[in-house]
């Protein structure tokens, strides 16, 4: 068996540790008095720590004292009354051999650009809960079918010349080229409240449900009414039922939004006919022409749409009447649904990162301050999530969202450092190392506090599921259990947790296996085992990260929180290996080094602490 001696990076030996747990109070307010601690390991030969920040456009270095002793290390701290509303900081170490520079991306010997530092929001409070959540994610239409009653029939309707289909639960989705998702499989808001025991038993907390509005297609991403749920899932009484029914299990529930476009169906644009000659499309003088992008003045002019799909005209998020109709107005209906009887949770927002952009249109950031401000109105916790395939700076700097689907930090470099092979197929060389580089660059960016608040997904219902892409279910098993061992939200796609398949889109789409006979019993107790693990674990939950080396086929890190530290190590070797990790330099960590030993494609979790 091969034997691996990992080094941890200087920061690490130095015992070096900070983020957002040491920084006091949680939420602090502009003008307000805030601590800043360091924890330094004794021996590190560190003579004075200064905060470095510039909150008033120029270069401020802060002094931090030594303020407690705990084992081998000592905390420096420093209280300090910070008036932005975020604040980029670093550390600055002086040493009789030089000074170094700490932040959230590590350790330099020089002044790093500010990028790289730690971030702070001040202001009004974050929501709390997702940072304790297990989140499912569930295509409505694909996961149960409660309620026959209420299923879509055989030709009910038409779009482009496709008419609706009704399919057998559990029939292999059509192409889009045969049906159009035109096929509908009879999952419901009933479905997925009768399944409620089966989440509870995997450990989940949170429901995030792909688009429920009325729609024309069963992804319902092209919805033709914005303020009702679509009959066919059950209606508002469905959903006021379904969340009534979360809620009594403390369990929460988040909602798929589309701010982006509605449907050609909708009665403002009415491209379908389904309205008479009303409707934008038709008639240049309707109310609703300001709502839409057209190219021309007349009747059927060109108009522009997501990505070049006909059936979703972009929305003018300038409008007032669009903003009234969805948040600026107490009658907005993502206002009336974190109302009672629904109270839904919070929101994800589909393709976020173009709202608010479109050409001479650039409202991008008023946009989201103006979302935040009125949802926040409305529901203090609400958790808004914004979906992003790339960087999210600009959506996470305090004032607009919570946290983004990690496809940029999570999704697309774990599944490429796993499989080998980038997502559009490249081979790549991506190792360990450079992925926890990757990691802590990215998070740099916007700070720890969105890093808690992001959700970290393996699969999506946008994305080939990983096992059918490699052909390696292990692959699945490791990427879920580093989804529920990192900082972030992790969330499980439906029918992973028993071994569900699927290719490229609508093949993702599959519907829920509900015979126990078909499931895959080794995933579905592995990936319980990691649930309950991560919810017994306020480190895993909570916890700082300290990288203790990862380097070529081994991950390694610690999630200190006090006197709990969860040492994590994960190889994606298909052999087995025995791996040395030190990890005296953690603060809370009880013992000098620990010696693992990691099946092929495996992940051990190891208590190194005193809890």
């Amino acid at each position: 068996m091969r034997r691996l001696i990992l080094k941890p990076p200087l920061e690490a030996r130095l015992g070096l540790l900070h983020d957002d747990t040491l920084v006091e109070p949680a939420h602090p307010q502009p003008g307000e008095a805030v601590t800043f601690s360091l924890w330094v390991r004794k021996d590190a030969g560190v003579t004075a720590v200064q905060l470095r920040c510039a909150p008033d456009g120029e270069e401020a270095l802060w002094p931090l004292h030594p303020a407690e002793e705990r084992g081998d290390h000592v905390r420096w701290s420093g209280r300090f009354h910070p008036h932005v509303r975020r604040l980029r900081y670093r550390f600055r170490l002086e040493r009789p051999d030089g000074v170094l520079h700490y932040g959230m991306a590590g350790l330099t010997a020089i002044d790093p650009v500010d990028n790289f530092d730690f971030t702070l929001h001040l202001g009004p409070p974050l929501p709390d809960w997702p940072l304790d959540a297990v989140l499912y994610q569930i295509f409505p239409d694909r996961f149960d079918d409660g309620d026959p009653t209420n299923n879509v029939k055989d030709g009910e309707w038409h779009l482009r010349g496709k008419p609706t289909v009704a399919r057998p639960f559990g029939a292999l989705p059509l192409p889009w080229s045969e049906a159009g998702n035109l096929d509908f499989y009879g999952g419901d808001l009933p479905g997925i409240e009768r399944r409620l025991d089966h989440l509870e038993r995997l450990g989940v907390t949170a429901l995030f449900l792909n688009p429920i509005w009325s729609a024309l297609s069963n992804h319902r991403y092209d919805y033709i009414d914005h303020g009702q749920v679509d009959p066919h899932l059950g209606g508002d009484a469905a959903l006021a039922s379904l969340a009534a029914a979360l809620h009594a299990r403390g369990m929460r529930l988040v909602l798929d939004v589309i701010l982006n476009h509605t449907g050609s169906g909708h009665p403002w644009f009415n491209r379908e006919g389904l309205y008479g000659a009303s409707g934008a499309y038709p008639d240049p003088a309707s109310p609703y022409r300001s709502f839409y992008f057209f190219d021309g003045p007349g009747p059927r002019a060109p108009y522009r749409s997501w990505l070049g799909f006909d059936t979703l005209p972009r929305l003018n998020l300038g409008s007032p009447g669009v903003r009234a109709a969805f948040f600026a107005s107490p009658e907005g209906c993502l206002r009336k649904y974190l109302r009672p009887p629904f109270a839904v949770d919070g929101y994800r927002f589909d393709v976020a990162n173009m709202l608010g952009r479109d050409g001479a249109l650039q409202e991008h950031r008023p946009l989201w301050n103006a979302v935040r401000g009125s949802l926040r109105e409305e529901r203090a916790d609400a958790w808004l999530v914004g979906e992003h395939f790339f960087d999210p700076d600009k959506l996470l700097k305090g004032d607009g969202l919570d946290g983004v689907m990690a496809y940029h930090a999570f999704t697309f470099p774990v599944r490429t450092f796993l499989h080998r092979r980038d997502r559009r197929g490249a081979p790549s060389a991506l190792d360990a190392g450079e992925l926890v580089r990757l990691w802590q660059r990215a998070w740099a960016r916007v700070g720890f506090g969105a890093w808690r608040r992001s959700s970290l997904h393996v699969n999506t219902h946008d994305v080939p599921r990983l096992q059918s892409v490699s052909g390696d279910p292990r692959h699945l098993d490791l990427a879920s259990a580093l989804a529920l061992t990192l900082p972030g939200v992790p969330c499980i796609y439906y029918g992973d947790e028993i071994g569900l398949e699927g290719g490229a889109d609508p093949d993702n789409r599959r519907c829920m296996i509900w015979d126990e006979a078909a499931w895959d019993r080794r995933r579905l107790d592995h990936l319980t085992e990691m649930v309950r693990r991560r919810r017994d674990s306020p480190a895993l939950r909570r916890g700082g990260f300290v990288d203790l080396g990862s380097s070529g086929d081994v991950l390694a890190f610690a999630r200190p929180l006090g006197d709990e530290v969860k040492l994590v190590v994960a190889s994606r070797a298909d052999e087995p290996l025995v791996v040395q990790v030190p990890v005296g330099g953690v603060p809370g960590a009880r013992r000098k080094r620990v010696e693992v030993e990691l099946p092929p494609l495996g992940l051990r979790v190891v208590d190194v602490g005193s809890a």
